[in-house]
């Protein structure tokens, strides 16, 4: 059911409290409730929102901390999709294109019967990115603290300590390894920024 209502006398109902020609008691009991709102709106004069703004379903999806909240099945996913469009892409070395983009989206959504939007690929990808970056770090940086049956860092936790002021970004190897180095190698190596701290 559609309900009608004249603006002029909403308006008058919120700035000047007047008797509303209306008497659904939801519609009263929202209207109260952001009646203040109204008021305020109104003082400082109303706008419109800007025409032709993209509207997403929902926008928190594509946030960083989405990205790094993959299992391992769908990180595995992402990894190989990424390393099979840049195996078939024809400029070597040059990242991936809007088309590669494309079709890892639509595999990947499909996979998982979700709605990801490219935000959040591009968030996943600089995040495993950066995960990478500070995995080389640290082996250059320990040495001989990398146990390679487990795959993980075998140091003090006065030396964690350190390299986690030096940098942040390696905290995440301090219980765990490198999910799918393989892949993550195949990606990065030739993509990480040669920075020696």
């Amino acid at each position: 059911m559609w309900l009608y209502i004249d603006s002029t006398a909403m308006v008058d109902f919120i700035k000047n409290g007047k008797t509303p020609p209306w008497s659904c008691h939801f519609i009263m009991q929202n209207i109260r409730r952001q009646r203040a709102a109204f008021r305020v709106q109104i003082q400082r004069g109303f706008t419109m929102p800007p025409k032709n703004k993209k509207v997403r379903q929902d926008p928190s999806q594509d946030t960083p901390k989405h990205a790094k909240q993959l299992n391992s099945e769908m990180l595995y996913t992402y990894l190989a999709l990424c390393k099979r469009e840049l195996d078939t892409s024809k400029d070597v070395g040059s990242g991936l294109s809007k088309a590669s983009w494309a079709k890892i989206r639509e595999e990947y959504n499909a996979k998982f019967n979700i709605t990801r939007e490219p935000k959040y690929f591009s968030n996943v990808w600089f995040y495993q990115k950066a995960k990478y970056n500070a995995w080389t770090w640290l082996l250059r940086r320990t040495g001989n603290g990398f146990n390679a049956e487990t795959r993980t860092f075998h140091l003090l936790p006065e030396e964690w300590n350190a390299l986690i002021k030096i940098n942040e970004n390696v905290r995440t190897f301090r219980k765990c390894g490198l999910l799918h180095k393989d892949l993550m190698e195949a990606i990065f190596a030739n993509r990480v920024a040669t920075e020696h701290v």
